[in-house]
Protein backbone atom coordinates (compact mmCIF):
# COMPACT_ATOMS: atom_id res chain seq x y z
CA UNK A 1 0.00 0.00 0.00
CA UNK A 2 2.97 2.14 -1.10
CA UNK A 3 0.98 5.36 -2.29
CA UNK A 4 -1.36 5.29 0.16
CA UNK A 5 0.43 4.36 3.22
CA UNK A 6 2.70 7.37 2.69
CA UNK A 7 0.31 9.76 1.80
CA UNK A 8 0.54 13.49 3.60
CA UNK A 9 -2.98 12.91 5.02
CA UNK A 10 -2.89 10.22 7.51
CA UNK A 11 -6.83 8.71 8.82
CA UNK A 12 -6.19 10.01 11.89
CA UNK A 13 -5.75 13.85 10.08
CA UNK A 14 -8.69 13.51 8.36
CA UNK A 15 -11.28 15.44 10.65
CA UNK A 16 -15.21 14.49 10.44
CA UNK A 17 -16.36 18.22 9.15
CA UNK A 18 -13.67 17.22 5.88
CA UNK A 19 -16.42 17.79 3.53
CA UNK A 20 -18.58 20.25 5.35
CA UNK A 21 -19.86 21.52 1.58
CA UNK A 22 -20.57 18.43 0.77
CA UNK A 23 -24.27 18.01 1.67
CA UNK A 24 -25.47 21.18 0.31
CA UNK A 25 -23.31 20.97 -2.69
CA UNK A 26 -25.43 18.11 -3.64
CA UNK A 27 -28.83 18.75 -2.75
CA UNK A 28 -27.75 21.62 -5.68
CA UNK A 29 -27.02 19.82 -7.99
CA UNK A 30 -29.62 17.41 -7.92
CA UNK A 31 -31.84 20.29 -8.33
CA UNK A 32 -30.19 21.83 -11.38
CA UNK A 33 -29.31 18.55 -12.61
CA UNK A 34 -33.05 17.13 -12.76
CA UNK A 35 -32.07 13.76 -10.81
CA UNK A 36 -34.25 12.02 -8.67
CA UNK A 37 -34.53 12.49 -5.25
CA UNK A 38 -32.57 10.77 -2.89
CA UNK A 39 -35.02 8.34 -1.93
CA UNK A 40 -35.21 7.04 -5.59
CA UNK A 41 -31.56 6.06 -5.79
CA UNK A 42 -30.87 4.08 -2.52
CA UNK A 43 -28.54 1.81 -2.86
CA UNK A 44 -30.30 -1.08 -1.88
CA UNK A 45 -32.27 -0.80 -4.76
CA UNK A 46 -30.08 -0.78 -7.63
CA UNK A 47 -29.61 -4.17 -9.07
CA UNK A 48 -26.07 -4.84 -10.13
CA UNK A 49 -25.91 -8.44 -11.08
CA UNK A 50 -29.57 -10.60 -11.45
CA UNK A 51 -31.28 -11.62 -8.57
CA UNK A 52 -31.53 -14.84 -8.78
CA UNK A 53 -30.02 -17.62 -10.90
CA UNK A 54 -30.61 -20.72 -11.87
CA UNK A 55 -28.22 -23.58 -11.00
CA UNK A 56 -29.52 -27.28 -12.77
CA UNK A 57 -32.65 -26.38 -12.56
CA UNK A 58 -32.99 -24.68 -9.28
CA UNK A 59 -33.37 -20.93 -8.38
CA UNK A 60 -30.81 -19.64 -5.72
CA UNK A 61 -32.52 -16.21 -4.32
CA UNK A 62 -29.75 -14.08 -2.92
CA UNK A 63 -29.03 -14.14 0.72
CA UNK A 64 -30.91 -11.09 3.15
CA UNK A 65 -27.65 -9.47 3.25
CA UNK A 66 -26.89 -9.31 -0.32
CA UNK A 67 -27.85 -5.41 -0.99
CA UNK A 68 -31.27 -6.29 0.03
CA UNK A 69 -33.16 -6.32 -3.96
CA UNK A 70 -36.16 -6.30 -2.86
CA UNK A 71 -37.70 -4.15 -5.54
CA UNK A 72 -39.54 -5.93 -8.73
CA UNK A 73 -37.96 -8.56 -10.78
CA UNK A 74 -38.56 -9.02 -14.49
CA UNK A 75 -40.53 -11.98 -14.88
CA UNK A 76 -38.71 -12.65 -18.69
CA UNK A 77 -35.12 -11.90 -17.53
CA UNK A 78 -34.90 -12.51 -14.10
CA UNK A 79 -33.40 -9.01 -13.49
CA UNK A 80 -34.28 -6.62 -11.55
CA UNK A 81 -36.09 -3.26 -12.77
CA UNK A 82 -33.83 -0.20 -12.36
CA UNK A 83 -34.41 2.80 -11.69
CA UNK A 84 -32.07 5.50 -13.10
CA UNK A 85 -32.21 9.12 -14.01
CA UNK A 86 -34.16 10.71 -17.02
CA UNK A 87 -31.91 13.28 -17.16
CA UNK A 88 -28.85 14.86 -15.94
CA UNK A 89 -28.53 18.43 -17.02
CA UNK A 90 -29.29 18.43 -20.45
CA UNK A 91 -28.30 15.00 -22.18
CA UNK A 92 -30.39 12.04 -21.96
CA UNK A 93 -29.55 9.51 -20.41
CA UNK A 94 -31.58 6.51 -19.98
CA UNK A 95 -35.43 6.68 -20.45
CA UNK A 96 -37.38 4.81 -17.95
CA UNK A 97 -39.12 2.74 -20.64
CA UNK A 98 -37.17 0.22 -23.46
CA UNK A 99 -36.69 3.42 -26.07
CA UNK A 100 -33.50 4.76 -26.43
CA UNK A 101 -31.87 6.93 -28.99
CA UNK A 102 -30.65 6.36 -32.36
CA UNK A 103 -27.91 4.17 -33.47
CA UNK A 104 -25.41 6.75 -34.38
CA UNK A 105 -26.60 8.82 -30.92
CA UNK A 106 -25.76 6.33 -28.59
CA UNK A 107 -22.41 5.50 -30.75
CA UNK A 108 -21.63 9.32 -29.28
CA UNK A 109 -23.18 8.67 -26.33
CA UNK A 110 -25.76 11.91 -27.23
CA UNK A 111 -28.77 13.30 -28.52
CA UNK A 112 -28.65 15.14 -31.50
CA UNK A 113 -29.76 18.52 -29.54
CA UNK A 114 -26.78 17.90 -27.42
CA UNK A 115 -23.53 19.99 -27.60
CA UNK A 116 -20.43 17.65 -27.47
CA UNK A 117 -18.47 19.93 -24.86
CA UNK A 118 -21.48 21.67 -22.63
CA UNK A 119 -20.58 25.15 -21.17
CA UNK A 120 -17.68 24.43 -18.38
CA UNK A 121 -18.79 27.17 -15.96
CA UNK A 122 -20.31 24.58 -13.99
CA UNK A 123 -17.51 22.36 -13.93
CA UNK A 124 -18.75 19.49 -11.21
CA UNK A 125 -22.30 19.43 -13.06
CA UNK A 126 -20.65 19.00 -16.33
CA UNK A 127 -18.21 16.44 -14.85
CA UNK A 128 -20.90 14.60 -13.14
CA UNK A 129 -23.06 14.65 -16.69
CA UNK A 130 -19.90 13.78 -18.19
CA UNK A 131 -19.40 10.78 -16.02
CA UNK A 132 -22.98 9.35 -16.99
CA UNK A 133 -22.96 10.59 -20.57
CA UNK A 134 -19.81 9.13 -21.77
CA UNK A 135 -17.18 7.89 -19.12
CA UNK A 136 -19.05 4.75 -17.39
CA UNK A 137 -19.77 3.77 -20.97
CA UNK A 138 -16.03 2.95 -21.90
CA UNK A 139 -15.78 1.79 -18.74
CA UNK A 140 -17.98 -1.74 -19.34
CA UNK A 141 -18.06 -4.11 -22.33
CA UNK A 142 -22.14 -2.72 -22.16
CA UNK A 143 -23.73 -0.30 -21.59
CA UNK A 144 -27.79 -0.33 -20.46
CA UNK A 145 -29.42 -0.45 -17.15
CA UNK A 146 -27.64 -3.47 -16.67
CA UNK A 147 -23.96 -1.77 -16.50
CA UNK A 148 -23.18 -1.45 -12.85
CA UNK A 149 -20.90 1.35 -13.55
CA UNK A 150 -23.74 2.98 -14.42
CA UNK A 151 -26.89 2.19 -12.17
CA UNK A 152 -24.85 1.08 -9.20
CA UNK A 153 -23.44 4.76 -9.11
CA UNK A 154 -26.35 6.61 -9.73
CA UNK A 155 -27.19 5.20 -6.47
CA UNK A 156 -24.48 6.59 -4.49
CA UNK A 157 -23.12 9.61 -6.27
CA UNK A 158 -24.87 11.80 -4.22
CA UNK A 159 -24.63 10.29 -0.47
CA UNK A 160 -20.77 9.99 -0.82
CA UNK A 161 -18.12 12.45 -1.19
CA UNK A 162 -15.58 8.96 -2.29
CA UNK A 163 -17.70 7.79 -5.02
CA UNK A 164 -18.97 11.43 -5.76
CA UNK A 165 -15.28 13.13 -6.46
CA UNK A 166 -14.14 9.86 -7.66
CA UNK A 167 -16.34 9.73 -10.75
CA UNK A 168 -15.66 13.58 -11.21
CA UNK A 169 -12.29 12.66 -11.32
CA UNK A 170 -12.44 9.61 -14.22
CA UNK A 171 -14.64 11.86 -15.88
CA UNK A 172 -12.19 15.25 -16.15
CA UNK A 173 -8.99 12.57 -17.03
CA UNK A 174 -11.37 11.57 -19.70
CA UNK A 175 -12.36 14.86 -21.13
CA UNK A 176 -8.57 16.09 -20.50
CA UNK A 177 -8.34 14.01 -24.28
CA UNK A 178 -9.66 16.34 -25.81
CA UNK A 179 -9.57 19.79 -23.28
CA UNK A 180 -5.70 19.34 -21.80
CA UNK A 181 -6.87 21.67 -18.77
CA UNK A 182 -9.28 19.40 -17.61
CA UNK A 183 -6.01 17.29 -16.24
CA UNK A 184 -5.24 19.70 -13.20
CA UNK A 185 -9.26 19.48 -12.68
CA UNK A 186 -8.89 15.51 -12.89
CA UNK A 187 -5.99 15.69 -10.27
CA UNK A 188 -7.66 17.63 -7.95
CA UNK A 189 -10.53 15.49 -7.79
CA UNK A 190 -8.31 12.36 -7.67
CA UNK A 191 -6.54 14.23 -4.24
CA UNK A 192 -10.19 14.66 -2.23
CA UNK A 193 -11.17 10.92 -3.27
CA UNK A 194 -8.21 9.92 -1.96
CA UNK A 195 -9.08 11.56 1.29
CA UNK A 196 -12.70 10.56 1.24
CA UNK A 197 -10.98 6.78 0.57
CA UNK A 198 -8.60 6.75 3.18
CA UNK A 199 -11.67 8.22 5.82
CA UNK A 200 -14.10 5.28 4.45
CA UNK A 201 -11.61 2.82 4.36
CA UNK A 202 -11.21 3.98 8.24
CA UNK A 203 -14.97 3.58 8.83
CA UNK A 204 -14.80 0.06 7.45
CA UNK A 205 -12.31 -1.02 9.74
CA UNK A 206 -13.43 0.43 12.59
CA UNK A 207 -16.75 -1.20 12.24
CA UNK A 208 -15.42 -4.86 10.93
CA UNK A 209 -17.47 -4.30 7.91
CA UNK A 210 -16.96 -3.62 4.46
CA UNK A 211 -20.20 -2.21 1.75
CA UNK A 212 -20.37 -2.28 -1.66
CA UNK A 213 -19.52 1.79 -2.24
CA UNK A 214 -15.96 1.39 -0.75
CA UNK A 215 -15.25 -1.80 -3.35
CA UNK A 216 -16.79 0.41 -6.12
CA UNK A 217 -14.51 3.29 -5.23
CA UNK A 218 -11.47 0.87 -5.48
CA UNK A 219 -12.47 -0.26 -8.57
CA UNK A 220 -13.01 3.19 -9.28
CA UNK A 221 -9.54 5.00 -8.37
CA UNK A 222 -7.28 2.00 -9.02
CA UNK A 223 -8.10 0.58 -12.21
CA UNK A 224 -8.41 4.33 -13.50
CA UNK A 225 -4.44 5.20 -12.02
CA UNK A 226 -3.40 4.44 -15.63
CA UNK A 227 -5.48 6.95 -17.38
CA UNK A 228 -3.47 10.12 -15.23
CA UNK A 229 0.29 7.76 -15.04
CA UNK A 230 0.38 5.19 -17.83
CA UNK A 231 3.12 3.66 -15.71
CA UNK A 232 0.51 3.53 -12.78
CA UNK A 233 -0.72 -0.20 -12.01
CA UNK A 234 -2.69 1.01 -9.52
CA UNK A 235 -1.04 -1.55 -7.10
CA UNK A 236 -1.85 0.03 -3.65
CA UNK A 237 -5.37 0.19 -4.56
CA UNK A 238 -5.29 -3.19 -5.78
CA UNK A 239 -3.92 -4.32 -2.42
CA UNK A 240 -6.57 -3.15 -0.62
CA UNK A 241 -9.06 -4.85 -2.74
CA UNK A 242 -7.59 -8.06 -2.75
CA UNK A 243 -7.67 -7.84 1.36
CA UNK A 244 -11.97 -6.29 0.77
CA UNK A 245 -12.88 -8.93 -1.36
CA UNK A 246 -11.21 -12.08 -0.04
CA UNK A 247 -13.00 -11.20 3.47
CA UNK A 248 -16.53 -10.68 1.68
CA UNK A 249 -15.65 -14.36 -0.11
CA UNK A 250 -14.24 -16.19 3.23
CA UNK A 251 -17.31 -14.22 5.24
CA UNK A 252 -19.54 -15.99 2.86
CA UNK A 253 -17.86 -19.28 2.89
CA UNK A 254 -18.19 -19.46 6.76
CA UNK A 255 -21.89 -19.20 5.99
CA UNK A 256 -22.89 -21.60 3.60
CA UNK A 257 -21.20 -23.51 0.99
CA UNK A 258 -23.63 -22.31 -2.03
CA UNK A 259 -21.94 -20.38 -5.26
CA UNK A 260 -20.52 -17.14 -4.30
CA UNK A 261 -23.39 -14.34 -4.65
CA UNK A 262 -23.67 -12.46 -7.76
CA UNK A 263 -22.13 -9.38 -5.64
CA UNK A 264 -19.51 -10.89 -4.62
CA UNK A 265 -19.16 -12.83 -7.94
CA UNK A 266 -18.85 -9.34 -10.00
CA UNK A 267 -16.08 -7.93 -7.34
CA UNK A 268 -13.96 -11.25 -7.88
CA UNK A 269 -14.21 -10.83 -11.64
CA UNK A 270 -13.30 -7.96 -11.61
CA UNK A 271 -10.70 -8.23 -9.56
CA UNK A 272 -9.78 -11.46 -12.01
CA UNK A 273 -9.58 -8.92 -14.81
CA UNK A 274 -7.44 -6.29 -13.16
CA UNK A 275 -4.82 -9.21 -12.34
CA UNK A 276 -4.86 -10.23 -16.02
CA UNK A 277 -4.07 -6.76 -17.29
CA UNK A 278 -0.85 -6.08 -15.12
CA UNK A 279 0.25 -10.16 -14.77
CA UNK A 280 2.97 -9.07 -17.21
CA UNK A 281 4.60 -6.31 -15.85
CA UNK A 282 3.75 -5.73 -11.97
CA UNK A 283 6.28 -7.90 -10.51
CA UNK A 284 4.41 -9.86 -8.28
CA UNK A 285 4.24 -13.37 -7.50
CA UNK A 286 0.60 -15.25 -8.88
CA UNK A 287 0.29 -17.07 -5.89
CA UNK A 288 0.52 -14.31 -3.28
CA UNK A 289 -2.15 -12.03 -5.73
CA UNK A 290 -5.05 -14.76 -6.38
CA UNK A 291 -3.85 -17.77 -3.68
CA UNK A 292 -7.56 -16.94 -1.82
CA UNK A 293 -9.69 -17.20 -5.07
CA UNK A 294 -12.39 -19.78 -4.54
CA UNK A 295 -12.88 -23.46 -6.21
CA UNK A 296 -13.71 -22.95 -9.47
CA UNK A 297 -16.75 -24.96 -8.58
CA UNK A 298 -18.38 -21.56 -6.96
CA UNK A 299 -18.16 -19.84 -10.10
CA UNK A 300 -20.74 -19.36 -13.22
CA UNK A 301 -18.34 -20.98 -15.21
CA UNK A 302 -18.13 -24.22 -13.57
CA UNK A 303 -21.74 -24.97 -13.64
CA UNK A 304 -24.12 -27.11 -15.98
CA UNK A 305 -24.67 -25.84 -19.55
CA UNK A 306 -28.25 -24.69 -18.92
CA UNK A 307 -26.40 -21.97 -16.70
CA UNK A 308 -27.24 -18.84 -18.00
CA UNK A 309 -23.81 -16.47 -18.06
CA UNK A 310 -24.08 -13.19 -17.20
CA UNK A 311 -21.75 -11.20 -19.41
CA UNK A 312 -19.46 -9.39 -16.81
CA UNK A 313 -18.59 -5.64 -17.59
CA UNK A 314 -14.86 -6.33 -17.71
CA UNK A 315 -14.67 -10.49 -17.95
CA UNK A 316 -17.40 -10.89 -20.49
CA UNK A 317 -18.52 -14.52 -21.00
CA UNK A 318 -14.94 -15.96 -19.89
CA UNK A 319 -13.51 -15.06 -16.53
CA UNK A 320 -11.76 -18.38 -16.71
CA UNK A 321 -9.62 -17.56 -19.36
CA UNK A 322 -8.88 -14.43 -18.33
CA UNK A 323 -7.72 -16.11 -15.09
CA UNK A 324 -5.76 -18.68 -17.37
CA UNK A 325 -4.12 -15.61 -18.23
CA UNK A 326 -3.39 -13.77 -15.48
CA UNK A 327 -1.15 -17.14 -14.32
CA UNK A 328 0.58 -16.73 -18.37
CA UNK A 329 1.29 -13.41 -17.71
CA UNK A 330 2.82 -14.19 -13.89
CA UNK A 331 4.88 -17.07 -15.52
CA UNK A 332 6.33 -15.33 -18.49
CA UNK A 333 7.10 -12.36 -16.06
CA UNK A 334 8.80 -14.99 -13.76
CA UNK A 335 10.93 -16.66 -16.70
CA UNK A 336 11.88 -13.45 -18.40
CA UNK A 337 13.24 -12.73 -15.03
CA UNK A 338 15.37 -16.15 -14.52
CA UNK A 339 18.40 -17.05 -15.14
CA UNK A 340 19.42 -20.61 -17.25
CA UNK A 341 19.21 -23.15 -14.03
CA UNK A 342 15.29 -21.49 -13.16
CA UNK A 343 14.48 -21.92 -16.65
CA UNK A 344 14.93 -25.67 -17.07
CA UNK A 345 12.98 -26.16 -13.47
CA UNK A 346 10.33 -29.09 -13.87
CA UNK A 347 8.15 -27.84 -12.34
CA UNK A 348 8.02 -24.69 -14.08
CA UNK A 349 7.46 -26.75 -17.27
CA UNK A 350 4.91 -28.96 -16.17
CA UNK A 351 2.65 -25.40 -14.72
CA UNK A 352 3.76 -23.99 -18.30
CA UNK A 353 1.70 -27.52 -19.69
CA UNK A 354 -1.05 -27.99 -17.42
CA UNK A 355 -2.00 -24.11 -18.27
CA UNK A 356 -1.76 -24.45 -21.86
CA UNK A 357 -3.90 -27.53 -21.27
CA UNK A 358 -6.79 -26.09 -18.89
CA UNK A 359 -6.43 -22.89 -22.08
CA UNK A 360 -7.34 -25.64 -24.93
CA UNK A 361 -9.90 -27.11 -22.81
CA UNK A 362 -11.58 -23.86 -21.24
CA UNK A 363 -15.38 -23.70 -22.04
CA UNK A 364 -16.83 -20.72 -23.66
CA UNK A 365 -20.65 -20.31 -23.53
CA UNK A 366 -22.15 -20.29 -26.67
CA UNK A 367 -24.44 -16.99 -28.09
CA UNK A 368 -27.56 -19.13 -26.85
CA UNK A 369 -26.22 -19.61 -23.23
CA UNK A 370 -25.52 -15.77 -22.68
CA UNK A 371 -27.73 -13.45 -20.95
CA UNK A 372 -29.34 -10.13 -22.70
CA UNK A 373 -27.47 -7.40 -21.34
CA UNK A 374 -29.77 -5.21 -23.92
CA UNK A 375 -27.29 -3.51 -25.37
CA UNK A 376 -28.06 -2.53 -29.23
CA UNK A 377 -24.08 -2.02 -29.98
CA UNK A 378 -22.47 -5.11 -28.34
CA UNK A 379 -23.78 -8.39 -29.28
CA UNK A 380 -23.73 -11.73 -27.61
CA UNK A 381 -21.47 -12.65 -30.31
CA UNK A 382 -18.84 -10.12 -29.47
CA UNK A 383 -18.55 -11.71 -26.37
CA UNK A 384 -17.99 -15.04 -27.76
CA UNK A 385 -15.64 -13.78 -30.18
CA UNK A 386 -13.59 -11.45 -27.69
CA UNK A 387 -13.26 -14.73 -25.18
CA UNK A 388 -11.76 -16.41 -28.09
CA UNK A 389 -9.51 -13.69 -29.01
CA UNK A 390 -8.53 -13.91 -25.25
CA UNK A 391 -7.84 -17.64 -24.73
CA UNK A 392 -5.83 -17.52 -28.54
CA UNK A 393 -3.22 -14.47 -27.43
CA UNK A 394 -3.07 -16.75 -24.22
CA UNK A 395 -1.25 -19.40 -25.69
CA UNK A 396 0.44 -16.68 -28.44
CA UNK A 397 2.57 -16.05 -24.97
CA UNK A 398 2.65 -19.21 -23.67
CA UNK A 399 4.03 -20.68 -27.24
CA UNK A 400 6.28 -17.71 -28.07
CA UNK A 401 7.94 -17.65 -24.71
CA UNK A 402 8.36 -22.16 -24.50
CA UNK A 403 8.55 -23.11 -28.02
CA UNK A 404 8.83 -26.72 -26.07
CA UNK A 405 5.42 -26.35 -25.65
CA UNK A 406 4.04 -25.78 -28.99
CA UNK A 407 6.44 -28.68 -30.92
CA UNK A 408 5.16 -31.09 -28.03
CA UNK A 409 1.39 -30.12 -29.53
CA UNK A 410 2.08 -30.38 -33.04
CA UNK A 411 4.25 -33.67 -32.64
CA UNK A 412 1.71 -34.94 -30.24
CA UNK A 413 -1.04 -35.93 -32.38
CA UNK A 414 -3.63 -35.49 -29.90
CA UNK A 415 -5.42 -32.49 -31.14
CA UNK A 416 -5.58 -30.93 -34.53
CA UNK A 417 -4.79 -27.34 -33.37
CA UNK A 418 -4.83 -26.47 -37.17
CA UNK A 419 -8.64 -26.96 -36.89
CA UNK A 420 -9.01 -26.25 -33.48
CA UNK A 421 -8.02 -22.48 -34.10
CA UNK A 422 -9.15 -21.63 -37.85
CA UNK A 423 -5.42 -20.34 -38.96
CA UNK A 424 -3.20 -21.15 -41.73
CA UNK A 425 -0.95 -24.16 -41.74
CA UNK A 426 2.60 -22.93 -42.56
CA UNK A 427 4.90 -24.51 -44.54
CA UNK A 428 7.42 -27.19 -43.02
CA UNK A 429 9.93 -24.68 -43.69
CA UNK A 430 13.17 -24.07 -41.54
CA UNK A 431 11.30 -21.94 -39.19
CA UNK A 432 8.21 -23.56 -38.46
CA UNK A 433 7.58 -22.28 -35.43
CA UNK A 434 7.97 -18.80 -36.11
CA UNK A 435 5.25 -19.38 -39.06
CA UNK A 436 3.01 -20.36 -36.37
CA UNK A 437 3.46 -17.76 -33.68
CA UNK A 438 2.68 -14.92 -36.86
CA UNK A 439 -0.17 -17.25 -37.97
CA UNK A 440 -1.33 -17.41 -34.43
CA UNK A 441 -1.35 -13.94 -34.11
CA UNK A 442 -3.05 -13.29 -37.19
CA UNK A 443 -5.54 -15.72 -36.08
CA UNK A 444 -6.25 -13.32 -33.07
CA UNK A 445 -6.32 -9.49 -34.98
CA UNK A 446 -8.70 -11.28 -37.32
CA UNK A 447 -10.94 -11.89 -34.70
CA UNK A 448 -10.71 -8.65 -33.19
CA UNK A 449 -11.33 -7.22 -36.64
CA UNK A 450 -14.64 -8.46 -36.88
CA UNK A 451 -16.09 -6.75 -33.83
CA UNK A 452 -17.63 -4.01 -34.97
CA UNK A 453 -15.34 -0.85 -33.77
CA UNK A 454 -18.78 0.36 -32.16
CA UNK A 455 -19.03 -2.83 -30.39
CA UNK A 456 -18.68 -2.17 -25.98
CA UNK A 457 -15.90 -4.35 -26.18
CA UNK A 458 -13.34 -2.71 -27.76
CA UNK A 459 -12.83 -0.94 -23.87
CA UNK A 460 -11.20 -4.13 -22.84
CA UNK A 461 -9.13 -5.34 -26.02
CA UNK A 462 -6.11 -3.64 -25.52
CA UNK A 463 -4.17 -6.98 -23.94
CA UNK A 464 -5.05 -9.27 -26.69
CA UNK A 465 -4.88 -6.50 -29.64
CA UNK A 466 -1.40 -5.74 -28.49
CA UNK A 467 -0.06 -8.94 -27.21
CA UNK A 468 -0.61 -10.22 -30.69
CA UNK A 469 0.74 -7.22 -32.34
CA UNK A 470 3.95 -7.76 -31.11
CA UNK A 471 4.91 -10.82 -32.78
CA UNK A 472 4.19 -9.07 -36.57
CA UNK A 473 7.91 -9.71 -37.68
CA UNK A 474 9.04 -11.40 -40.66
CA UNK A 475 11.94 -14.01 -40.49
CA UNK A 476 13.55 -16.06 -43.11
CA UNK A 477 11.40 -19.46 -43.76
CA UNK A 478 8.61 -18.07 -42.55
CA UNK A 479 5.03 -18.28 -44.98
CA UNK A 480 4.27 -14.74 -44.39
CA UNK A 481 5.39 -11.71 -46.35
CA UNK A 482 6.34 -8.03 -45.89
CA UNK A 483 3.30 -7.14 -46.97
CA UNK A 484 1.20 -9.57 -44.81
CA UNK A 485 2.86 -8.28 -41.98
CA UNK A 486 2.37 -4.56 -42.72
CA UNK A 487 -0.87 -4.77 -43.38
CA UNK A 488 -1.81 -6.26 -40.11
CA UNK A 489 0.45 -3.71 -38.72
CA UNK A 490 -1.66 -1.32 -40.21
CA UNK A 491 -5.30 -2.58 -38.86
CA UNK A 492 -3.95 -2.29 -35.46
CA UNK A 493 -2.46 0.81 -35.37
CA UNK A 494 -5.83 2.24 -36.96
CA UNK A 495 -7.46 0.38 -33.88
CA UNK A 496 -5.42 1.72 -31.48
CA UNK A 497 -6.24 5.38 -32.97
CA UNK A 498 -9.84 4.87 -32.96
CA UNK A 499 -9.38 3.24 -29.51
CA UNK A 500 -7.56 6.78 -28.07
CA UNK A 501 -10.06 8.61 -29.84
CA UNK A 502 -12.68 6.96 -27.17
CA UNK A 503 -10.65 6.28 -24.05
CA UNK A 504 -8.24 7.77 -21.94
CA UNK A 505 -5.09 8.36 -24.22
CA UNK A 506 -1.82 7.80 -22.10
CA UNK A 507 -2.36 3.83 -21.97
CA UNK A 508 -2.94 3.78 -25.49
CA UNK A 509 0.24 5.73 -26.69
CA UNK A 510 2.46 4.01 -24.17
CA UNK A 511 1.35 1.11 -26.00
CA UNK A 512 1.94 2.19 -29.90
CA UNK A 513 5.38 3.15 -28.34
CA UNK A 514 5.92 -0.30 -27.15
CA UNK A 515 4.62 -1.68 -30.17
CA UNK A 516 6.91 0.51 -32.51
CA UNK A 517 10.08 0.03 -30.69
CA UNK A 518 9.25 -3.73 -30.60
CA UNK A 519 8.38 -3.72 -34.59
CA UNK A 520 12.10 -1.27 -34.95
CA UNK A 521 13.98 -3.85 -33.27
CA UNK A 522 12.44 -6.68 -35.07
CA UNK A 523 13.19 -4.99 -38.71
CA UNK A 524 16.52 -4.67 -38.02
CA UNK A 525 16.90 -8.61 -37.92
CA UNK A 526 16.78 -8.61 -33.87
CA UNK A 527 14.57 -11.19 -32.16
CA UNK A 528 12.72 -8.86 -29.54
CA UNK A 529 10.49 -10.03 -27.17
CA UNK A 530 7.64 -7.29 -25.99
CA UNK A 531 8.53 -7.54 -22.06
CA UNK A 532 12.22 -8.21 -22.46
CA UNK A 533 11.89 -4.72 -24.22
CA UNK A 534 9.46 -3.23 -21.37
CA UNK A 535 12.09 -4.41 -18.97
CA UNK A 536 14.76 -2.81 -20.74
CA UNK A 537 13.17 0.92 -21.17
CA UNK A 538 12.06 0.36 -17.82
CA UNK A 539 8.12 0.75 -18.92
CA UNK A 540 4.95 -0.58 -17.12
CA UNK A 541 1.50 0.17 -19.18
CA UNK A 542 -1.61 -1.21 -17.77
CA UNK A 543 -3.12 -3.41 -20.97
CA UNK A 544 -6.95 -2.91 -20.30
Amino acid sequence: MDSLAHSSLSVQEIATDEFPDFENDIRFRATQMHLPPESHTDLARECILPTSIEYGGSSRENPSNDLEFQHAVDENTGFGLIKVPEKVGSVGLLHQSTEWPSLVSRYFHMIEDTPLFPSLENETTTLVQHYFRDTCATWSSFDSEKNPFRTAIEGLWQKSPLIYYAIQSNAAVHLSNQLSSMQATAFTMREKAHVAFLQELQNASNSQSTGDQLLLATLLLGVSACWHDSGDLGLSYLQIARSLVRARVMRQSSINHHPLNRNVRFFVEALIYWEMVIAFVSGEGFRSSLAWTPDPSTFPWAGPETVTVIPHPWTGVAPRVMLLFAEVGHLVQNYAKSDDQAREDLNLVASVIKLEEDLLSASIPTEDQIADVYDDLTSKNDFVVFAEATRCAALLQVYRVFPDVLRRRLGAGTLNIKSYLGIIEPNNGSNMIGSWLVGLAMHVLNLLASIPTYSGVRCVQLLPLATAAFELRTAPGTSYSDVDIARFRDFVMKRLQLLAGRLPLKPISRTMQVLQEVWRRNDRGDEAFWLNVMIEKSWKVFLG
